[in-house]
């Protein structure tokens, strides 16, 4: 079954995942996982298994750590991956932070999304770092934001009504949107029109946010035609 998880087909290479992950053979899955020499895919369904095995509470959240430094990015990738969906201790939800930096994109929206739902506080002002870089990409800014949603408090992200980057302000104001938060209204008043366009459609739409729409009304008296 091993051999098997670096087969051409990915239908086997998933078969032997998901028997091994079944048998519990956390010791075969991490050592394919580990293999620096193994195939990349082969190396993936070691992680994904094993990440059953995580989510199970049938494995070790340790055994995953080192490989949020491997030398291949994917590996980096794929084992923020697993540990987001699993329920890891605060402490070891920490390792993720470092990759909000990483040289890769791809490492970094996982890591992103991954510290989102963890709810990793920590994690908030390299977020807002990462907010200012990724400004010209859209599935970047996506990560960034499930990210804070998700590590930010309401407060922290409504502090941010005066940073310097525009970026920023709206990751912001996309954030609290998913929160729900009445918060948001801290943005109405912001110099650049895109920033209260986007607060003022994350109020009125979807089931609004009640608490700021009294301060959204208000800016109809007060904005001229």
């Amino acid at each position: 079954l091993a051999a098997q998880l670096s087969h051409a087909d990915q239908r086997v290479r998933q078969g032997a995942q998901l028997e091994l992950a079944r048998r519990g053979r956390k010791d075969v899955l991490l050592a394919v996982a580990r293999d620096s020499g193994a195939a990349r895919l082969a190396r993936v369904h070691g992680l994904w298994g094993y990440g059953q095995l995580l989510r199970r509470k049938q494995a070790e959240v340790a055994a995953v750590l080192p490989l949020l430094r491997d030398s291949d990015a994917e590996i980096r990738r794929q084992a923020a991956r697993i540990l987001g969906d699993a329920a890891i201790a605060k402490t070891d939800a920490r390792a993720l932070i470092p990759l909000l930096a990483d040289v890769s994109p791809r490492v970094r929206l996982q890591a992103a999304i991954a510290l989102g739902k963890l709810a990793e506080p920590a994690a908030v002002d390299a977020l807002f770092v990462m907010a200012d870089q990724a400004a010209a990409e859209p599935v970047l800014r996506h990560a960034v934001v499930t990210g804070l949603a998700g590590c930010a408090r309401p407060g922290q992200l409504a502090a941010r009504k005066s940073d310097p980057s525009l970026a920023v302000r709206l990751a912001s104001v996309v954030a609290l949107r998913r929160q729900a938060s009445p918060a948001i209204q801290e943005f109405l008043g912001d110099a650049d029109p895109l920033v209260v366009e986007e607060a003022a459609r994350a109020i009125h739409d979807d089931r609004s946010i009640p608490g700021a729409l009294p301060r959204l009304a208000a800016l109809v008296d007060a904005t001229p035609c």
